[in-house]
């Protein structure tokens, strides 16, 4: 048998995932983009079911347990995102689960795991009190265990997200994983180094919590005392299968401090509209503090969890202002497409050439969607002056916030001025419109009562001359019958007279 995963192994748990989880998507990061002059996207597994990349192996796992030993239930010990995934894969299953969780959990994690329906029990700090706690109710209850990363099925189940990377982004030059105990970067870097072995494979550890980076140091498994903000990756020690695959398949194992992690914590949620906790920002914090240079290559960072307690975003938040923070401009790069790269970290003068002339082009203007933000930004001023506290402990923007807040006030002032202006005008050239279609129609109307007057006049014209015809024809009527009666007479005499 290997000493490693293979990629039919991880074809064969992919095979049996698409009913179960989520396939999570690829986000390009445009901002990440501008400020460490890469093309970034973010392979987002805090959008998988139960919040974290742990149901895929979970899954993976307890999917090829015999049936008849997977009846007596699971157990598993975890940090609490490992506990979740084995709890909802139980349910999968309908078989009883027990999840062993530190004393000092995030609540979040431990009401998750009892709402899908699994039975919490709190043991110590460490992951080796958990283990322990966890071997001695599986061997008194008969359970299986599902390690939280050191099994061949586990860490299998882990490398579909690889398997998904590859598949969504062939040219991809280089992935960053958050490595705890390793079963993440472990099953990533073995598909990927299947698929594309010219693909780095980069881990991110907390400062504090970096078992792996001195295990391979070391070139044997050492432990340590983890102490960071980061509660998902604080193994005291790497697994026997993960330190033999990060040895094999892993280009190098970086670290990062508490800071960082929460700087990028805050910069996904404000800025990607992003829900990580501290250990899914890892790899985000490698690329914002420098710890990784990415040298203008194509990189995916994976944001591994998202469970985080309500709480930590308001303390996010005081202590981020919501308003993008001052920076340097840096090196504008184009998207995908703009010019062909070499190799890793090196990009084409087509490229270059095009980053110059973006550079060099106008300054940007602010878009009609600013304006549109501006009701938004006034519901939002509570929570800027809950965080004003935070802010003054920072001198620098201290000077630099009221100008900008004042020029952002004059502009937004000027640009209402100049809706009202052009909204008066508007009406006035209405007005003027109807003025003159009414004055038209006074006009028309006074025609056609001219008109009617004439008509009316001719009329009784017409009348007048007809009725005089008529007096004048029953005059000369009369005329001739007197002529008629009096020639009469005067035969009637002369005929007497002889």
């Amino acid at each position: 048998m290997s000493d490693v995963v293979t990629a039919a192994a991880i074809e064969e748990a992919a095979r049996t995932l698409p009913a179960v989880v989520v396939r999570t998507p690829l986000l390009p990061a445009r901002w990440l983009n501008e400020l460490v002059d890469a093309v970034v996207r973010l392979k987002c597994e805090n959008l998988q079911l139960g919040g974290a990349f742990k149901i895929r192996g979970a899954y993976t796992m307890i999917s090829r347990i015999r049936p008849q030993i997977r009846r007596r239930g699971v157990i598993a010990f975890s940090s609490g995102n490992h506990a979740q995934a084995v709890a909802l894969a139980a349910r999968f299953f309908d078989v009883p689960a027990v999840v062993v969780l530190p004393e000092n959990a995030p609540p979040i994690k431990v009401e998750g795991a009892r709402r899908m329906g699994a039975e919490v029990v709190l043991k110590g700090t460490t992951s080796e009190e958990r283990r322990k706690k966890a071997e001695s109710i599986a061997n008194k209850r008969k359970l299986t265990m599902v390690p939280p990363f050191d099994h061949f099925d586990v860490i299998a189940g882990q490398g579909t997200v690889g398997r998904e990377i590859m598949q969504d982004w062939p040219d991809v030059e280089a992935v960053l994983v958050p490595v705890g105990g390793g079963g993440l970067v472990s099953g990533i870097a073995a598909w990927l180094k299947s698929a594309n072995p010219g693909c780095k494979v980069i881990g991110v550890e907390p400062q504090g919590a970096d078992a792996m980076r001195r295990s391979l140091d070391a070139g044997e498994i050492v432990s340590v005392e983890p102490k960071s903000i980061a509660d998902g990756l604080l193994p005291v020690r790497p697994g026997e299968l993960t330190f033999a695959h990060a040895r094999k398949f892993v280009d190098d194992m970086i670290t990062v401090s508490d800071d960082a992690m929460v700087d990028a914590a805050a910069q996904l949620f404000t800025r990607s509209k992003l829900v990580s906790e501290y250990s899914g920002a890892a790899a985000v914090a490698a690329l914002l503090s420098g710890a990784f240079d990415p040298k203008g290559g194509r990189v995916v960072a994976v944001v591994s969890g998202g469970n985080w307690d309500p709480g930590v975003a308001a303390r996010l938040l005081a202590g981020h202002s919501l308003e993008e923070p001052p920076r340097p401009r840096p090196k504008v790069v184009p998207e995908e497409g703009a010019g062909e790269r070499t190799a890793f970290g090196a990009r084409s003068s087509a490229a270059r050439e095009t980053t110059k002339t973006l550079e060099s082009g106008p300054a940007k203007q602010t878009p009609p969607a600013a304006k549109q933000a501006a009701p938004a930004a006034k519901q939002a001023a509570p929570a800027a002056k809950q965080a004003a506290p935070a802010a003054k402990t920072a001198p620098a923007a201290k000077t630099k916030a009221p100008a900008k807040k004042k020029a952002s006030t004059s502009k937004k002032k000027a640009s209402a001025a100049a809706k009202k202006a052009t909204g008066a005008k508007k009406k006035t050239s209405t007005a003027k419109k109807k003025a003159t279609g009414a004055k038209k129609t006074s006009t028309a109307k006074k025609k056609a009562t001219g008109a009617k007057k004439k008509a009316s006049t001719a009329k009784k014209k017409a009348t007048g001359a007809k009725k005089k015809a008529s007096t004048a024809k029953a005059s000369t009527a009369k005329k001739k019958a007197s002529t008629s009666k009096k020639a009469s007479t005067a035969r009637k005499g002369g005929a007497g007279s002889k």
